[in-house]
């Protein structure tokens, strides 16, 4: 497979869905207000994010 073919392969949809499949096992978020990750969950972020622990998953 060439770098071209992959490319157009994985190629990704813009929509206005908050929740968007990045590919097979990455999800987009669009974050407007607040959204839950499980600790080491995240991979990446664009844009001003502020992150708050919890420390029970009961919360």
């Amino acid at each position: 497979m060439d770098i071209d073919q992959f490319a157009s392969e994985h190629v990704t949809t813009e929509t206005d869905a908050p929740f968007q499949l990045e590919n097979s096992y990455t999800l987009d978020v669009a974050v407007d207000g607040s959204v839950q990750a499980k600790a080491g969950s995240m991979i990446a972020f664009t844009g001003d994010l502020s992150f708050t622990g919890k420390a029970s998953g009961e919360n």
